[in-house]
Formats: structure tokens, C-alpha cells, sequence
């Protein structure tokens, strides 16, 4: 990410010379003199020219526009139609602040979609607690791309988490989980059992007797177990014995 105002494009090497394949061009600060009612349509051009030079050098290039909730319908359109000949993958909207909801987000994205046809994108902040929830649900509702982290690892409060989000839409997981566990949080501490129990519809106990019982098991493991379980039918109702077993 390379916020407008603080790089010029000799910063950048040829993507042939580089191991960065996608530039996000970053608008922190769309307003002008710091008034939110005004747009800075001048910098909104200098950021499409800018995609321009970055994808002359053979990047994939996206528009992410920060403070998006400061926007006005009006200052909407006008950016939709700076940047609707932009040669950009996506034109991202970011929850800056965190303050985001779901509601929200949903009229920001139905306002940016009435202006703009190209492809979306969402970077969503936790300081609600509601990252992946809002990450999710902006997916369902019309973008086309979002931001996560693994354990939600990131600036302040964090982000969308790799682990919900590919959970909501039934992707790969466990590579995630475990990267997860090593790396930014265990998954004792993280609560996966109870992810993993509520995705595969099992009762709770199952996911509280692994976090509060058994320390020597890996979330490898867990998720193996679950599994079985699951497979054997016996998901629904709580049995010590039958963690026991399989543990």
C-alpha cells in the first residue's frame, strides 16, 4: 500500500524487477483543507494518473479510499466518475476508523455500486469487534473482495480474520488455523474449538473440554477429532467418552 502524497512513481522498479505484484494506491484523506463536505477532485486525478504510471510498470493496481463513512452520496459520485476509466483490479473502500456496522457498510456499498460498475473491495478495522462479521457480510452484498489477516493480526485493533471468513464461505481452513496458532495467537487462547464446533454444528462442550482438558493436543488434532465425531453422527449431543475416545 503506498499512500498518495508521501511516493512518486520512481520509488517503484518494473513488476518484472519486483516481488510486489498488486500496488493499493491509498487516499488517507479525501477532503480538502480538511473539510469533509469538500472533495479533493484534484488528488482524486493525481491518484487515477498514478494507477496509470503504476500499471505503464506492470502492476495489478487497486484505488483504496480511506475515511469512506466520511463520505456524502454526492462526493461519492464524483469519485466514481474520477475513477470509473481507471485501469485499477479493484476500487476499495476502508472502514478507517473502525466504526463501521453492517448496515452502514451495506448503503455505502449499494451507493458505490449506483455510480461505479467495476470490481469492489473492503478493508474492514475490529475496533467494533465486528471485522469479519462486516467482511462477510459485505461480500454477500455486493463487494468483491476483502482484506484479512490471519488471527486478525494488524494496525490498532486488528482486521477480518482469515480463519471466520474462510470459514463462512467453506474454503480451506485448517492451513489457516495452524498458521494462526504458530504465529499470532494459540488456539486456546483464540477460542478456534468453538469456531470449529459451530461450524460443524456440534454442542459446546465438546470445544470447552479441549480448551479446558487437554493441553497437549494440537489444533491439528482438534480438527481431526472433530471430525470424527462429526462422521460418526455423534455431534449433536455431548459425551465426554466419546472425546475421550478419540482424543
Amino acid at each position: 500500500m503506498a499512500q498518495m502524497g508521501t511516493f512518486t512513481i520512481d520509488d517503484f522498479v518494473p513488476r518484472s524487477e519486483s516481488l510486489v505484484s498488486m500496488v493499493r494506491v491509498l487516499v488517507a484523506y479525501h477532503c480538502k483543507d480538511k473539510n469533509d463536505a469538500v472533495l479533493d477532485t484534484t488528488l482524486m486525478k493525481d491518484t487515477v494518473e498514478m494507477s496509470k504510471k503504476l500499471k505503464s510498470l506492470g502492476y495489478e493496481v487497486c484505488i483504496n479510499f480511506g475515511r469512506i463513512d466520511k463520505v456524502s452520496e454526492e462526493g461519492i459520485k464524483n469519485i466514481c466518475d474520477i475513477v470509473k476509466d481507471a485501469p485499477i483490479e479493484y476500487l476499495y473502500m476502508a472502514d478507517t476508523y473502525g466504526n463501521l456496522g453492517i448496515y452502514k457498510t451495506r448503503q455505502i456499498i449499494a451507493t458505490i455500486k449506483k455510480y461505479y460498475t467495476g470490481r469492489l473491495g473492503f478493508h474492514a478495522h475490529d475496533n467494533l469487534k465486528n471485522a469479519s462479521v462486516k467482511s462477510i457480510d459485505a461480500l454477500y452484498n455486493g463487494v468483491d473482495i476483502v482484506d484479512v489477516t490471519f488471527g486478525g493480526f494488524g494496525r490498532g485493533s486488528g482486521n477480518a480474520k482469515s480463519e471466520y471468513v474462510l470459514a463462512h464461505f467453506n474454503l480451506p481452513l485448517l492451513p489457516a488455523l495452524v498458521y494462526a496458532d504458530k504465529w499470532v495467537e494459540s488456539y486456546k487462547k483464540s477460542g478456534t474449538p468453538y469456531l470449529l464446533s459451530g461450524l460443524k454444528s456440534m454442542h459446546v462442550n465438546y470445544a470447552t473440554e479441549v480448551i479446558e482438558k487437554h493441553d497437549d493436543v494440537t489444533i491439528e488434532q482438534v480438527y481431526e477429532v472433530f471430525e470424527k465425531i462429526v462422521k460418526m453422527n455423534k455431534h449433536h449431543f455431548y459425551s465426554s467418552e466419546v472425546i475421550t475416545e478419540y482424543m
